[in-house]
């Protein structure tokens, strides 16, 4: 609601475009970047199912937890499968922020399989691979560097921009 009680506040500008950005990232997937999320969803599905001999009836909530866990890794690290046109490099993005997302999806997937067939594992499990995915989703394509008001990316004091500005 905004102050006046008028009706439900938008959403900020950048949060609109950080949805419409994920949403047009799903949207046009190549095949290959499906084919890898199902792959490596299939065999992280095995790795899960191999943790309780294939008895699902052991761990209920663990094995659906840790096989939503395996699919959302599984589709944040088919994020890096390049598109089309972008050559056989991986497709890394931001570096660092890649990184991140790389990691959490690898490491939910491995918090999951090597601690105790819990529910506490699976949802913790969960929240990681689910971080990895969103965040490879709205990362920017490049790093810009952060930038101090009033400096320029050459970290020289940026020319005055109005004439008021100037100093004496």
């Amino acid at each position: 609601m905004t102050p006046r009680g008028d009706g439900p506040v938008a959403p900020p500008p950048a949060q609109r475009l950080a949805a419409l950005v994920a949403e047009e990232r799903l949207r046009r997937w190549p095949r290959r970047r499906v084919v890898a999320a199902v792959v490596a969803s299939a065999a992280l599905a095995w790795l899960v199912l191999s943790r309780t001999g294939g008895n699902v009836g052991i761990a209920p909530a663990w094995t659906a937890l840790s096989l939503t866990t395996g699919t959302l890794a599984a589709l944040a690290l088919s994020t890096f499968i390049p598109m089309p046109g972008q050559g056989a490099s991986l497709d890394l993005g931001c570096g660092p922020c890649a990184a991140a997302g790389g990691l959490m999806a690898i490491g939910s997937v491995w918090y999951v399989l090597s601690e105790a067939v819990e529910t506490g594992t699976g949802l913790l499990g969960l929240a990681l691979a689910g971080a990895s995915f969103v965040h490879r989703l709205s990362q920017p394509a490049t790093c810009t560097p952060n930038v101090a008001p009033g400096l320029s990316a050459s970290l020289e004091p940026a020319a005055p921009h109005h004439p008021t500005d100037q100093k004496d």
